[in-house]
């Protein structure tokens, strides 16, 4: 993830090709639905963080839509899906790669993330009222969590990880 930050969404960079980066924002959850990950705050930190980088530091106005849109709007939306199901009864596969990406959205403090990228003395004026945005859509979001009367649970890594294992072994 240091070399996403560092070495792809750096805007220093003269020969730098926003197509790549354009295009690693556009597939990066689908991608790490594939993968999966342990749904703890540290990892989540460090996966999402050059996203909130270029929240914080971007003066490239289409990258900074595109991370808006491709990767923290998408959260947003599975979240509140995941919320939705868990009020009306409907009981989520645990096994789903999106499940752990919709824990993400509702459970690791994205409000308070993009409310300290906003507040930042380094965030770049340009983005703040985006930022700023995602905290108030990420807030609602945790609030209405809170009003829940369902439980969420957070996914066992290794029974995911194990599960899409057998999967691709299946597929061929």
């Amino acid at each position: 993830m240091g070399v996403l930050e560092n070495d792809g969404f750096i805007e220093d960079d003269k020969l730098q090709g926003n197509g790549v980066n354009y295009h690693i924002v556009s597939v990066f959850l689908e991608e790490l639905k594939e993968v999966g990950f342990p749904v703890m705050k540290e990892v989540v930190d460090v996966i999402f963080g050059p996203f909130f980088w270029v929240l914080k530091k971007s003066k490239e106005r289409i990258l900074v839509g595109k991370v808006t849109s491709c990767v923290f709007d998408e959260m947003l939306e599975m979240g509140r899906e995941l919320l939705g199901k868990k009020k009306m009864g409907v009981d989520c596969d645990e096994k789903d790669g999106d499940v752990w990406l919709r824990v993400v959205a509702l459970m690791m403090g994205f409000s308070a993330r993009s409310y300290e990228v906003g507040l930042s003395v380094e965030c770049f004026q340009e983005n703040r009222k985006a930022v700023f945005g995602l905290h108030e859509e990420f807030l609602k979001l945790e609030k209405d969590l809170e009003s829940c009367k369902s439980e969420i649970v957070v996914p066992e890594y290794n029974e995911l990880l194990m599960v899409m294992v057998m999967m691709r072994r299946s597929l061929g």
